[in-house]
């Protein structure tokens, strides 16, 4: 196993429109790809097969490795890939540019002059802290809406450089993916959508919110309002049909978010790869409900809740600091043992 760092948020992905700049964006992605031949030229050299290298990542990772797989600058850098909880066909997966190199540039103390040229001047003088520290507060609800995830996260890069990552929309390149070539394991866990929850507890307002099903309408349909809220009342239909949401009555929610934000995207790739590829593609998800063993769950939402949330899986693939591997004889030890075999 070889594991890496890259940059993430500003620093990895900051992204100005002109050529002069030299900051196309997506440098978290080139990271990744650096590392990436890195392991096909030296991995030898530590006993590994530079033949048969497969690239693997979970969540906003799993995402990454959909980008190397329909991206050519990634192009027969590995052979097999692993794409956990994430796709390139859910829409946070892809940020769109809405001026956030000034946006950044005035919550850090610019004084506007210069546009986005004058604006990455600034940030370059200051401090890491500071772009750290403000990067993640410039979404507003309606970029929210919009289904943008971060402000500085994988774009359509606005000119072609050597090392382009992503010259066009994901979609568009996703019709003659290099990667269909290869095999890939792709799935997820049973209630991704309890990952929802942390802000639900938050602000439990928002399950009674009018707008609910409305607001879960995926933005990118081409579709006149009237065609959104006939939609919306199907998902209340599909998710609520004898009842209201509430935080004593959230599983028709949690399912909702768990297809919205995560299955969405994962089915959408298989039945891409279905219907284009001649690779052979590996379906999964994960139904592992322990009261001990599913960290992220306990841990991060809630652990009086059940289910398998968004990343509890990880506890069973890898050995962590909170918890011994379980004994031979337990359901989480066989849980395990089936999730590796």
């Amino acid at each position: 196993l070889v594991s890496f760092n890259y940059r993430i948020g500003a620093l990895g992905f900051l992204c100005c429109q002109s050529e002069q700049d030299g900051v196309p964006g997506n440098a978290g992605l080139k990271d990744q790809n650096l590392a990436i031949r890195w392991v096909l030229e030296n991995i030898a050299a530590f006993g590994g097969d530079p033949k048969r290298v497969t690239l693997a990542g979970h969540s906003a990772g799993a995402a990454s490795v959909q980008y190397h797989l329909i991206s050519d600058a990634s192009k027969d850098l590995f052979q097999r890939a692993i794409v956990m909880s994430g796709s390139t066909y859910s829409s946070w997966s892809l940020t769109r540019q809405r001026n956030w190199v000034e946006k950044l540039a005035k919550a850090i103390g610019w004084d506007g002059q210069g546009g986005e040229s004058g604006a990455l001047r600034f940030l370059r003088a200051a401090k890491p802290e500071d772009i750290v520290a403000h990067q993640e507060k410039l979404l507003t609800d309606q970029d929210m809406q919009d289904d943008i995830f971060t402000p500085f996260g994988p774009t359509v890069e606005p000119y072609l450089t050597e090392q382009c990552m992503i010259p066009k929309e994901p979609l568009e390149m996703a019709r003659t993916a290099w990667g269909d070539k290869i095999d890939i394991m792709i799935g997820g866990t049973s209630e991704e959508g309890l990952l929802l929850l942390q802000k639900i507890k938050l602000q439990p307002e928002l399950l009674s919110h009018p707008h609910l099903f409305l607001g879960n309408v995926p933005p990118n349909l081409k579709i006149s309002m009237e065609k959104r809220i006939e939609f919306a009342a199907k998902l209340k239909q599909r998710y609520y049909p004898d009842s209201s949401p509430s935080m004593e009555n959230n599983l028709g929610y949690v399912h909702m978010m768990s297809d919205r934000v995560f299955w969405h995207g994962l089915h959408r790739t298989i039945l891409a790869r279905a219907a284009r590829s001649r690779a052979r593609t590996f379906v999964y998800r994960i139904c592992l409900d322990s009261e001990f063993y599913n960290h992220y769950r306990i841990m991060m939402i809630d652990p009086k809740l059940r289910g398998t949330a968004h990343a509890d899986e990880l506890s069973y693939l890898f050995s962590n600091f909170t918890q011994q591997v379980p004994g031979k004889e337990t359901f989480e030890y066989r849980g395990l043992q089936t999730l590796v075999d």
